[in-house]
């Protein structure tokens, strides 16, 4: 979708191509990565607890860790029952984190848990959150 707006420049890193999801992942794509520096990076995870982010695939989380690192700004989009669960690979901690954007359904303990440790919190209106989901 993206690529064919007019307004967008699009740039494809290489690697392995997971079967799964269509993402880039390994050395080749980290390398990639780390040439760039984007203005803005947005990222699907696993689980999210106020020591930092995780992801249930390592080879995903070293890619989203370098692109953590080459962005101006991380978004982070998560759905709700994400919150309080770790996975497989830590990819970094809050001061990474620029903004959390989830579902109107998190629980007010974790929107303040969000709010203390620096990152601005967008909830998603509850129509919106409810017609697919975040993250």
């Amino acid at each position: 979708l993206l690529s064919s707006a007019a307004n967008v420049e699009m740039i494809f890193v290489g690697g392995y191509i997971y079967p799964r999801t269509g993402v880039a992942l390994g050395p080749v794509t980290r390398q990639a990565l780390a040439s760039l520096n984007v203005n803005k990076a947005i990222l699907g995870i696993a689980g999210i607890t106020d020591e930092g982010l995780y992801n249930a695939n390592v080879l995903m989380a070293e890619a989203e860790q370098q692109m953590m690192l080459s962005a101006d700004e991380v978004i982070v989009a998560v759905d709700h029952s994400k919150f309080g669960k770790r996975a497989l690979a830590r990819l970094g901690g809050w001061d990474m984190v620029d903004r959390v954007v989830t579902d109107s359904h998190l629980d007010p303990k974790w929107q303040d848990v969000v709010r203390g440790l620096g990152a601005e919190l967008i909830l998603a209106p509850a129509e919106q959150s409810a017609a697919g989901g975040i993250g």
